[in-house]
Formats: C-alpha cells, sequence, structure tokens
C-alpha cells in the first residue's frame, strides 16, 4: 500500500553483536516466532493451541457397575475442531504434552452409598484417574481428576470415561447441563509442542 516496514535495534547499545537467524519457511496457520537460546528463530505451536472444553446435553446414566465413555455432546469451545461429538474423544493433529481435566458430578445419590471413579484414557490406556465415594443424603456428590499426556499429533486421542456402584443397585447417573450450571464436563489444551 505504499508503506513502509522496519525491524528496530535495541533502544541501548548491546555489549557484543546480536544475531537472530529466521527459519527457512513462512509457518504454519497458528504458529508463533520462537527461539533456541542461541538466536535460531524457528515456527512453534504455543501454549494454549487446540484447547476445547465440552460437557454434557442432559444427564447420562452408567450402568450399575460398569465403566463407560462419557458422552461429552456439547462443544462450548473447540478452536481447532479436534474433538468428536460422536466418537467422544480428543485427536490433536499437532505433537505435544497437552493438559486435561475432567470433572464428574454424580446425582441419584439420595440415601445410599456410592462408588465411582472418574478416568483419563491416552488411546486404551489408562492414563489418571480419582477414586471416589460417599454415603450422602444430599443427593449429589462430585469430583475430578487431572493428567499431562504426550500425544503424537495425528492418531494418539484422548477419552474420557466414568465408573459408578450404588450399594442399592440402582443405575447412577451424571449430571450434565442443568438448572445450576455445567456439572460434569471436560476440558484441556496444549502445553508445549514437541
Amino acid at each position: 500500500g505504499g508503506g513502509s516496514m522496519s525491524i528496530g535495534a535495541p533502544d541501548t547499545n548491546p555489549s557484543g553483536d546480536l544475531t537472530l537467524t529466521l527459519p527457512s519457511t513462512i509457518g504454519s496457520d497458528g504458529q508463533v516466532l520462537g527461539v533456541d537460546g542461541s538466536g535460531n528463530l524457528s515456527f512453534v505451536y504455543p501454549s494454549g493451541y487446540g484447547y476445547f472444553r465440552v460437557k454434557m446435553n442432559g444427564d447420562q446414566t452408567i450402568t450399575e457397575g460398569t465403566e463407560e465413555i462419557i458422552e461429552f455432546d456439547v462443544e462450548q469451545y473447540d478452536s481447532k475442531s479436534w474433538w468428536n461429538t460422536s466418537t467422544y474423544k480428543y485427536t490433536p493433529q499437532v505433537a505435544g504434552i497437552y493438559f486435561f481435566n475432567l470433572q464428574l458430578f454424580w446425582g441419584n445419590v439420595d440415601t445410599h452409598k456410592i462408588k465411582t471413579r472418574a478416568r483419563i484414557y491416552k488411546n486404551t490406556e489408562l492414563w489418571s484417574e480419582d477414586y471416589g465415594g460417599v454415603d450422602d443424603v444430599y443427593g449429589h456428590y462430585s469430583h475430578n481428576t487431572t493428567a499431562i499426556i504426550g500425544l503424537n499429533g495425528s492418531s494418539d486421542y484422548v477419552k474420557f470415561q466414568a465408573y459408578g456402584h450404588n450399594d442399592d443397585n440402582s443405575n447412577p447417573s451424571l449430571v450434565g447441563d442443568s438448572n445450576y450450571g455445567q456439572y460434569t464436563s471436560a476440558f484441556g489444551y496444549l502445553l508445549e509442542a514437541t
């Protein structure tokens, strides 16, 4: 448009020459310039890339004494569309280390005891879990688990599962979207690309 662009020198003179070596490519969408400490610049994906948060549209009944995948069918955020609302899996397309959080909110707990597990899987491998249990007359109970997981950026996926056992052999339920808020939910994002 007739304007100019410039790269300025530091405000004060450095004690010696500074060299920053640009990468040989223009990078990919969403990448930023990073430096290796020796002046070599490269394009990297920033922390937070690929973030998502999912919840359930309503409640989910868990068959008594079993473990089931949590049917997160509502994407509140899914910045790169890596969450699948049919398979309930997150398959990022950037290799790196990721952070995940799973929160379960159980209903149908009135006047009896419940034992529960919140689990995060990398593919079919259990990566993180939280055991819980309560003898409750209030009717609800919540707990969560977190994980830091390395994913290959192509085929590795993460899924969230829940186990519930009621001592009266009734089916426990996970409370999803309700008048009180979004109880059962999960989120994750890239910590560092590799």
